[in-house]
């Protein structure tokens, strides 16, 4: 009976350090991740900045939207974000700006086509 108790004891002190520990390393992978997308985000912002700064509205514009549309797509082709506050409070703002400024098919990037395909089930009747 001790023994049973004992063992028990090994096991379930063995399976919370096992849990700790899986625990810390994909914490750690997605903190990692969160600072790889903020790299970008630095790099894409400062980019614009300096071209709305520098006179060039419309390529430092392309640059704004091109990150915004990426995040987007990150939120929206997420079936778990679905419910989100954001995704929920942001679509139609999104839908309106892209109906009144990214009217030309032709211009759009792959990633504004798969945005545009995402948000057809926020859109209205």
């Amino acid at each position: 009976m001790i023994r049973t108790i004992l063992s028990v004891s090994i096991l379930v002190v063995a399976c919370s350090i096992c849990a700790l520990v899986t625990y810390r390393i994909a914490y750690r992978a997605g903190f990692a991740h969160a600072k790889v997308v903020q790299q970008g985000t630095l790099v894409g912002t400062i980019d614009a900045l300096e071209k709305i700064r520098a006179g060039q509205l419309d390529e430092g514009t392309d640059r704004i939207e091109s990150l915004c549309f990426s995040a987007a797509n990150g939120l929206y082709e997420d079936p778990g974000c679905r419910d989100n506050f954001i995704t929920k409070t942001f679509a139609a703002p999104l839908i309106h700006y892209r109906d009144t400024y990214r009217t030309n098919r032709t211009e759009w990037t792959p990633a504004e086509v798969r945005l545009e395909g995402l948000l057809a089930s926020w859109r209205g009747p």
